[in-house]
Formats: C-alpha cells, structure tokens, sequence
C-alpha cells in the first residue's frame, strides 16, 4: 500500500429533515420538565439547522427569566449544566445569554448546613456560586435580581455570614446594570444582616429604582439600608408595621409607586408622611386584615399634595368613605379609587361593588 497516497475525507453526513428535527424535540420537552427543557437547550447548540429548529421550541422564561436551581432537586447541578450551555451558546457566536433579564439567586443551594465551608473547596457551593458570576457577567441585559431564602430557615450565623461576602463582593460588582432588587421569602431566615449589608452596597446605584420584598421585619439595621435607596421609584413591600415604613418615606422623594400588605397600624401616619416627602407619587396600593383606623385627615393631605395620583386602593381599614370618594372626585388625575370592596373608576364617575 502506498503510504504517500492521501486518504479521501469521509463523507459528510446529510442534515436531518425539519420534521424529524421536530419530532426528536417534541419528544425531548413532551413533560416540560426543568431538564427536558436544559436537553433542548443542549440540542439548539449541535449545529445550525438543530438550532434553527429548536429555538422556537424553548419557552420564553428558559432565558429571559433565569431560574435554574430554584426550589429543584439537584438544583446546584441544573443550575451548573444551565451555566455552562449559555457559555457554550455565547463561544458559538449564539449571544443566548443577551436574552437573560432577570435572574434567581437561590440561597438554599449554596449553602450546605452540614458541612464546613472552606475558600478554596471544590464542593458544588462553590462551583454554584462561581455559576451565578459567570451568568451575570455573560448577560449584559441583565436587570432583575431576586434574592430566594426559600427554605432557608435553618440558616446559621456562619452560614450567613459566607453568604454576606458571597453577595457583597463577588455579586456587587457585576450589578451595575441592576434595576430591580426582589427579597424572597425573608421571613423563613432567623439572620438577616446580610441582606441590609448588600442593600447598602446596591443602594448607591442610580439604576436601582424598584425594591419588592416579602415578609419583612424592618429592623433599624434594614430601614438604614433601605434609607440609602434614595433613588427609589417603585416599592412593593409586605411590612408588619407602617409606623417602621413611614421612617423611611422621607429618603424616597422620586417615589412614584407603593404597594403595601401590612399587619400592624400605622396608616394614617404613611399617608401624612407620603403627603410630605413623595410629591411624584403615582400610584398607591394599601392592604391589611386588621381593620386599621384611617384618618379622612391624612388622606386629605395625600390628595393635596400628590398631584399626580392615579391610583388610591385602601383595603382592610376603617374610614369614612363618602368624603374619601368626594375628594377623589375633585382630584385632577386620579382615575381609580377602591376603598374596602367598592370600586370608583373616577374619571368616569362609576361604580362597582
């Protein structure tokens, strides 16, 4: 045999028809699971006529709402897989990841009570925290960012600790793009100073203007961190008291949004404050079981001074309705009222009950 004779290439294998594409896809995310869907993910990078038929196939929140590991058995690894296929996507020129809009830190799967934590480890906490900067650092669209404490109520001071540098020096930097910070479930966690200290190092960030919480106890340490958002515009909070709430409303003068579930009392001294100190004030969302007394006062001096309400919805509280209704009437811009189970579409002067 000649061994200077070249050898021909092998043949070049044809690409599989649309419709068999199709039918292995199908099969693939036939229970949508979080790992049918990573499958089809993995088959939309094999090559270009794979991709072209799978990207219609994976649903919108695969990417733009980024959740790998949440509340999922083995989310450490999902979330690992899930990182390293964006990256793969982002090496292929596929730039999957400048669909990424928000994502999902989830506390409870980087931490392993059980064990000691160590810098330098190569447990899957730290691969999984090593995968969250990656992301962030892979999706310039990246503007939302939930914090998850679910299940997390077993967390320990160390624990807590770890996670405070975790968030405040790995995770800080990378969110110069942020614009909404949601806190998840922070009643379930017995330590939550690491949450005031990243608030504080994000709270000089001009882009963050929408702050959600659930559950909160605010602790002075907490309404500290959230008197230096001072750029805040929205605020969806669950409070056990608006007498804390209304300490903070003065640091929030671009304010234009507040929905609040509360249990304890302290209306009427929220809505003194908001007359005060958030002129912008747009929409105004308040809602308790207790049946709180409410000042036609306070709300006078809201309606006075906030010129650009829209929305007046004062749920679960004792107040007189009849000059509530009047004044909103009189008010240039408000176009909906509710108070308890009635509904006053004011600019049309109608009702539901």
């Amino acid at each position: 045999m000649n061994s200077n004779k070249l050898t021909s290439p092998p043949r070049r294998a044809p690409n599989l028809p649309p419709e068999i594409l199709q039918e292995i896809f199908t099969l693939v995310i036939y229970d949508r699971t979080p790992l049918d869907e990573l499958d089809l993910f993995a088959c939309s990078l094999v090559c270009t006529s794979w991709h072209t038929e799978a990207r219609p196939l994976l649903t919108h929140h695969l990417l733009a709402d980024f959740r790998w590991g949440s509340r999922t058995p083995n989310g450490a690894s999902l979330l690992v897989r899930a990182v390293d296929q964006l990256a793969e996507s982002f090496r292929s020129g596929l730039h999957y990841a400048h669909h990424v809009t928000e994502l999902t830190i989830n506390v409870n799967i980087l931490i392993n009570h059980g064990q000691r934590y160590r810098p330098n480890c190569t447990t899957a906490k730290c691969v999984t925290m090593k995968a969250y900067c990656n992301l962030m650092r892979m999706a310039p669209n990246l503007r939302k960012l939930n914090i998850d404490l679910y299940h997390c109520h077993k967390l320990s001071t160390h624990a807590a600790h770890i996670i405070s540098q975790f968030l405040t020096r790995n995770i800080y930097p990378l969110c110069s793009g942020i614009t909404a910070l949601t806190l998840s479930n922070v009643n379930q966690v017995p330590h939550t100073k690491f949450l005031d200290d990243f608030l504080s190092c994000l709270s000089s960030s001009p882009n963050l203007t929408h702050l959600e919480t659930h559950s909160l106890h605010l602790n002075r340490s907490l309404q500290g961190a959230l008197r230096m958002c001072t750029s805040t515009q929205t605020v969806q909070i669950a409070a056990n008291t608006l007498l804390e709430l209304a300490t903070v409303i003065p640091s929030w003068p671009r304010l234009r949004t507040l929905r609040v579930t509360y249990i304890s009392e302290g209306v009427s001294a929220l809505l003194l404050a908001l007359a005060a100190f958030c002129p912008n004030l747009e929409e105004l969302r308040l809602s308790s079981g207790r049946g709180d007394d409410l000042s036609v006062h306070a709300v006078q001096n809201l309606l006075q001074t906030c010129q650009r309400l829209r929305v007046l919805v004062l749920l679960g509280m004792r107040v007189d309705q009849d000059p509530v209704h009047a004044m909103a009437m009189a008010h240039p811009t408000v176009e909906r009222l509710e108070l308890g189970k009635r509904t006053y579409f004011v600019g049309s002067s109608s009702l539901a009950g």
